[in-house]
């Protein structure tokens, strides 16, 4: 008889539970990436229909720059709105617009002009909390506006200078007054600070010492009244040189945005 044999076979392993913690985490994390698509989404669409609005309400109040201040019809006149536009448009108010523009008609010249509007009422009467802005001009500009036949503008420190070339007896020479432009009253004012001759340069008191009273009296600052020129509700509040530019700031009383107010000029005091 053969012998029997007793094969001992090895034991199985037995197959662990499925840990009800792990499909938790798996489902969460599942969720969580739907809910992050979803918000992604969401955030673009918004980005997308913000930028439309966005578009459209700056394209309007440059149109509506333009035929205020009655500039041409090709003038480029660029609008920046702080801050989302959706929510702004909801209460029908932005917060702050910018409105700016180069090479703007002034005085048969050109200058840079920006205004910042706070505040900005969307409804049918015109309205703002507040208005600023200034008016920059620089050297060519001025230069151009003055329209002073040869004589060419610039800026050195606090002063405008003006400068020209003058011939006699077969001779050139360059003849320059340096001055501070300022605002008061309603008018530009200009206080003579040097005169140049050639090479040399003589301060307002070195003037006044050679020349006594007759120089004193031609050397007294001048004034150039504006305000008649502009409406009575745009109030000028301080003229000066910043960097390479002649710089005018301005604000305008928001109690009165309408056609009437706009066509009342100011006056000089």
């Amino acid at each position: 008889m053969e012998s029997e044999r007793t094969e001992v076979l090895a034991p199985v392993a037995p197959v662990p539970a499925a840990d009800p913690d792990a499909r938790g985490a798996g489902r969460v994390g599942r969720i969580i990436s739907i809910v992050a698509v979803i918000l992604a989404f969401v955030v673009l669409v918004f980005g997308v229909l913000d930028w439309i609005a966005r578009t459209a309400v700056q394209t309007a109040i440059s149109q509506a720059f333009i035929d205020v201040t009655e500039l041409p019809s090709t003038q480029r006149v660029e609008t920046e709105i702080s801050g989302l536009v959706l929510p702004q448009l909801l209460v029908q108010s932005l917060d702050r617009v910018t409105i700016s523009s180069q090479n703007v008609n002034v005085a048969g010249g050109a200058a840079d002009v920006s205004v910042v509007v706070d505040g900005l009422s969307l409804g049918d009467q015109p309205a703002a909390r507040g208005m600023r802005g200034d008016l920059r001009i620089d050297a060519g500009q001025l230069t151009y506006m003055a329209g002073a036949g040869a004589m060419t503008f610039g800026f050195d420190g606090p002063d405008a200078t003006a400068s020209m070339n003058m011939s006699a007896g077969g001779r050139t020479t360059s003849v320059g007054v340096a001055f501070i432009p300022g605002f008061s009253g309603g008018a530009v004012t200009l206080a003579f600070s040097s005169v140049r001759l050639g090479e040399t340069e003589l301060t307002v008191d070195d003037l006044r010492a050679q020349y006594g009273e007759e120089a004193s009296a031609a050397l007294q600052p001048q004034a150039l009244c504006i305000a008649s020129e502009l409406p009575g509700i745009l109030r000028v509040t301080s003229v000066g040189v910043e960097g390479q530019e002649l710089v005018a700031r301005f604000a305008v009383d928001t109690t009165a945005l309408d056609t009437a107010a706009l066509a009342v000029r100011g006056t000089c005091a």
